[in-house]
């Protein structure tokens, strides 16, 4: 949404959460492994994906290729070692830095838990499964919305082994929302963002 009026405009963008990875989940094997994916998938370090489930996990024990207290106490502080409250919290977590998060925030959420097929962007569904395929996906992006996940089963690119692999991580509704609203008079602009 985009208005002028006199000078001023406001601009309003509201997306779905659910359509990203809550990488709160990343503590458990299967969403740790469709993180590795979506990075793969991103051409992003993989590492990366072993340091943010050190961040949350609730040990001390490196994960992999990840970080503990020991590193972070160089730092000046301790890891979280709890789930995440806001996605800027990555930027306190060993090799994310402002490019990195850049292009994460399309891809990464806090909220929710299953991912929205009628939101998921293709990295995020390309991730689900190491048998996803690009035919796959894009039967699912070019059938939305769709309100029943059996109708998956019916789409090019996918068989029942496919489908009961992948249904129990996803929903076709979110409750979790990010509105981004834009003020701008002249040389000032004021954005606010809530979820």
């Amino acid at each position: 949404f985009y208005y002028n009026y006199r000078g001023i405009s406001i601009s309003l963008k509201i997306q779905d959460e659910c359509g990203k990875l809550n990488i709160n989940n990343l503590t458990n094997n299967r969403w740790y492994g469709i993180a590795q994916r979506l990075f793969e998938n991103l051409e992003l370090n993989t590492d990366l994906v072993d340091a943010i489930r050190d961040w949350i996990d609730s040990d001390d024990e490196v994960f992999g290729n990840g970080a503990e207290s020991f590193y972070y106490e160089g730092l000046g502080y301790r890891p979280l070692n709890a789930p995440m409250k806001s996605l800027y919290e990555l930027f306190y977590v060993k090799g994310v830095n402002d490019k990195i998060f850049k292009r994460l925030k399309s891809y990464l959420t806090v909220y929710g838990g299953k991912v929205n097929v009628n939101s998921a962007p293709k990295e995020v569904l390309l991730a689900l499964s190491p048998q996803m395929n690009e035919d796959a996906v894009d039967s699912i992006i070019e059938s939305r919305p769709i309100r029943d996940l059996t109708k998956l089963k019916e789409l090019p690119g996918f068989d029942e082994e496919l489908y009961f692999e992948i249904k129990p991580l996803l929903t076709v509704r979110c409750d979790y929302f990010q509105i981004e609203a834009t003020a701008s008079y002249g040389d000032s602009t004021v954005t606010v963002e809530a979820y």
